[in-house]
This record gives C-alpha cells, structure tokens and sequence, in this order.
C-alpha cells in the first residue's frame, strides 16, 4: 500500500523527533510526502466514484501537515509520528463526516469512516438524525458488509455518562445518542503497510462504509435546507 521506505522515514522520525533529524533526511521525508499523496489521490478517485462530493477535491486537500501544533501542549515535539489524510466533502477541515486513513508504523496504522469530536452544535443535529431515524441507521451500522470490517462505532470510549437531557435513556437509539464521536475503525498491521494488496482492502472497507458516512452527513444537509 505504501512503499518501504516511507515506512521506515516514519519509524526513524519516531525515534529522532528533532529539527536537525528532520531537515538531515528532508530527502527521505519528500519521498514519503509524495507516497501519501499518491495513495491518498488514488483512493480519493476510488471513493469519489461513490461519492461525487469529493470530485472537487485534490490530494493535497486532504493530506495533513506532520508539523505539530505545538503552542499548547506540553509535548515540544515538532512533528507527527504519522501520516495522514482525510477524505470529505469540503476537505480535511470542513465538519463533515469523512474516510481517514493514518499510517504509523508500530501498530499503530488503521482507517476510519465516520465524524469525529463533531462541534456541540454539529453533535446536537447528528444525534437528532439518529433519533429520528434510527430505523435507518442501525439497518446501515447492522448490515453485513459493514460490520464486517467495522465491528463498532463507537470509538476510544468518547461518549457522554448518559443520554441528552430530556431524551428517554430506555430508547432503543440510547447506546448511540450517549456517542460523542461517530467512527468505524479497521487496525491495518505493519506487516499490511507495504503489501500491495492491502489497497483493495482499504478500498473495499471504505466502500462499505458509505452508506454510514452519507447518513450522518445527512445531519448537516437537513440542517442546510431548513435554514435556506
């Protein structure tokens, strides 16, 4: 999926996470910069076949920096362990529900489909697209083909102690309305990273996950339409 030596650069920057490592193999860090962008414009032309919402978008409008924001938080490190790219409807910092796919050797890589730490305005209109059509979305996060590769969406915990103020905690939507992030997750090894074929797994997972990823943008579509 991607090349080796991308790989290795990310594994090398985990362990020298430094200004004078990074500019010393600024060569190595083009080069993977570029692998990401490749994968990245491929998989963005494969899901923009299901989704024509992303036709507008270029590779390098879904791509993250690997500079860290560093000014409030403790850790000074200057860069990212990873890379990454996140592929919406309006780009990599529009609100909308999206497909990531983060690559960090150590264990760490996966895909995502879904909306994640959505705005408090945003969460309030998701979970009202839930709530009234729940019918519809337990079909889609229950259908065989999507739960395959995405077992749950609920992700790292990221949910509220209890349902929304005024909403009965007995509603079969509960479990899903306690959610403050909305996100299918698949693991992708090491040993995955740089196989070819991984690709048509990431793609077919991705696929799968459409029909999620278009129900809770549906929230803020609604929301559009009631405002116009």
């Amino acid at each position: 999926m991607i090349q080796k030596n991308t790989a290795d650069f990310l594994a090398g920057l985990r362990l020298n996470n430094s200004k004078d490592w990074f500019d010393t193999n600024r060569a190595r860090y083009e080069a993977a910069k570029a692998d990401i962008l490749q994968l990245a414009g491929y998989l963005l032309g494969a899901m923009a076949e299901q989704e024509p919402d992303l036709l507008p978008l270029s590779a390098k409008d879904c791509v993250f920096r690997i500079n860290r924001d560093v000014r409030f938080s403790a850790d000074k490190s200057p860069y990212k362990t990873n890379m990454g790219f996140l592929m919406n409807s309006g780009g990599k910092k529009a609100p909308s529900a999206g497909y990531y796919v983060h690559i960090e050797p150590g264990g760490n890589s996966f895909i995502a489909a879904g909306m994640y730490a959505p705005s408090t305005a945003i969460l309030k209109l998701v979970r009202t697209e839930i709530l009234y059509g729940f019918d519809a979305f337990r079909a889609i996060i229950s259908e065989p083909g999507f739960k395959t590769w995405f077992p749950t969406v609920e992700y790292q915990n990221h949910k509220s102690a209890r349902v929304p103020k005024g909403l009965d905690p007995n509603h079969p939507a509960a479990e899903y309305l306690r959610l403050k992030s909305f996100i299918g997750v698949l693991p992708i090894s090491d040993e995955e990273l740089c196989r070819a074929k991984t690709i048509r797994k990431v793609r077919s997972a991705l696929t799968a996950a459409v029909p999620f990823v278009r129900f809770l943008n549906l929230a803020l579509l609604d929301h559009q339409a009631s405002e116009e």
